[in-house]
């Protein structure tokens, strides 16, 4: 129908096809992409790219509106007249124009729409358990490298142990993203939860294993000696978190403002669409390449991003150092204060200090602070907002089981115990019933799944524990 109109014959050239044209009219109209990025997918200049959009446009209009947009006849208005009498007692009527709104208020405790949970300014219950598990990791750290200080291994010896489980976890990562055949090395993605938890138990562990004593000192400031033992380690950790908010704050972007932290496409009104992820997507893309970052990030679905973005890349790694850093702060209370209320009060202190800056931080609101909560891109008052209710988690259950001994901790226990086997299987048998089955839309029936398999992840642990069967990195 516009082939004819939208051909071209050149002699010297061979010119741009009508299938062409009219494809790079339609993308443009139907995703908003900008014009220059249309030149570019389908590598034309812009100008050229510009001309042969307006001419398709044009001839699109010449030859569709005659047969789609025919202006009314007489009569036709006539009748429309006679509808709006009969319907509504408006005399001589040919349209209206609703100005109206009306607000619909949902049904409490109705849920909300999916893409909501994966925007880019969000902190869920997902995020939450993932920072988590970085923060105790520190924890545990603490605890691990006393002890085997107390018995007398080499620092030597317990650094060759902390290479050989960063490596372990690293391979494991790797091994995960070739799952389900994405094994092409030439796309093969590098970053990844493992990955991430590999080097920042490398890089804290070492840190602190060179600090580290395997009995307490007297110091005048008692009170405060789980802080000022640690004093060296504390000049190398704050640089780390420096350096993360130098490089997100200050480093030139191409195209984009320094301290961009949106997810580009739509946002802003496409303000800046190759942006995503500001500095932490432009690091990784420039390290690693396009082809070795995730391809489908969570805000693809609602900006209609075009770049790829790994929400596990390499400059979220610095924030999540200072996580473990954190979480080991916790490990030092618990090893440095023998009474129980010390160590529950210190808990709570530092819980409150991190829930108080990552709030000034994000003006408590969820998008217009200095630097909102963004799981992402493991922003700074993402990782100091988990580490609060962390602080205050761990008070809470230390209380209830070690204090009171009201509860035992199981059945959170068992999975805890055999953390990593738990987190493999689940990578491999997602998506597999019995684990999962496919659901109608309806959020009762997600949300039974996802229980189901936590259900039996946690009945598969019991069956481990029951065997003594323990697996580490």
């Amino acid at each position: 129908m516009v082939d004819e109109k939208l051909s071209k014959q050149w002699l010297c050239r061979d010119p741009i096809s009508s299938g062409e044209r009219l494809a790079m009219t339609l993308r443009y109209l139907s995703s908003g992409m900008p014009i220059p990025d249309v030149a570019m997918a389908f590598r034309i200049g812009i100008e050229t790219a510009r001309e042969a959009i307006h001419l398709t446009c044009q001839v699109l209009w010449d030859v569709l509106s005659p047969l789609y947009m025919k202006p009314p006849t007489e009569s036709e208005w006539r009748d429309i007249a006679a509808g709006f009498w009969h319907q509504w007692q408006f005399p001589n009527c040919l349209g209206a124009v609703d100005g109206k709104h009306v607000n619909i208020k949902r049904p409490k405790k109705s849920g909300s729409l999916y893409f909501n949970y994966k925007g880019t300014y969000s902190i869920v219950l997902m995020a939450v358990v993932d920072s988590r598990f970085v923060w105790i990791m520190g924890v545990s750290m603490a605890m691990t490298i006393r002890s085997l200080l107390r018995k007398s291994v080499t620092r030597g010896r317990i650094l060759l142990r902390i290479v050989k489980r960063t490596l372990i976890l690293f391979g494991l990562g790797i091994m995960t993203n070739t799952l389900f055949g994405a094994n092409n090395l030439s796309t093969l993605r590098i970053p990844g939860v493992l990955q991430r938890l590999a080097f920042s138990y490398l890089v804290a562990s070492t840190i602190h294993l060179l600090f580290a004593k395997p009995h307490e000192g007297h110091l005048v400031w008692a009170p405060l000696r789980d802080v000022l033992a640690y004093w060296p380690e504390w000049l190398l950790s704050i640089p780390i978190l420096g350096l993360h908010l130098a490089l997100t704050f200050c480093l030139p972007l191409p195209h984009c403002p320094r301290g961009y932290l949106g997810p580009g496409g739509l946002h802003l009104n496409s303000s800046f669409t190759n942006c995503t992820g500001g500095a932490a997507g432009y690091i990784d893309r420039t390290i690693f390449g396009n082809e070795h970052i995730y391809q489908t990030p969570d805000m693809r679905h609602v900006y209609h991003t075009h770049q790829p973005y790994d929400p596990e890349g390499t400059l979220g790694c610095l924030t999540s150092i200072f996580l473990v850093f954190l979480g080991l702060q916790a490990g030092k209370i618990l090893l440095t204060f023998s009474e129980w209320k010390s160590r529950v009060v210190r808990w709570c202190c530092w819980g409150l200090a991190c829930g108080v800056v990552a709030g000034v931080l994000c003006k408590f609101s969820k998008e217009e602070g200095w630097i909102p909560v963004n799981k992402n891109l493991w922003s700074v008052s993402f990782i100091l907002s988990t580490a609060s209710t962390a602080f205050f988690l761990l008070a809470i259950l230390y209380y209830l089981i070690d204090v009171r001994r009201w509860w035992s901790g199981a059945p959170l226990t068992y999975p805890g115990m055999n953390s990593l086997v738990v987190y493999v299987g689940h990578e491999v048998m997602h998506g597999t019933f019995p684990w999962a089955w496919q659901c109608p839309e309806s959020h009762w029936c997600y949300l039974f799944m996802n229980l189901w398999g936590t259900a039996l992840w946690v009945v598969f642990a019991w069956l481990m524990f029951r065997r003594r069967l323990f697996i580490s990195a």
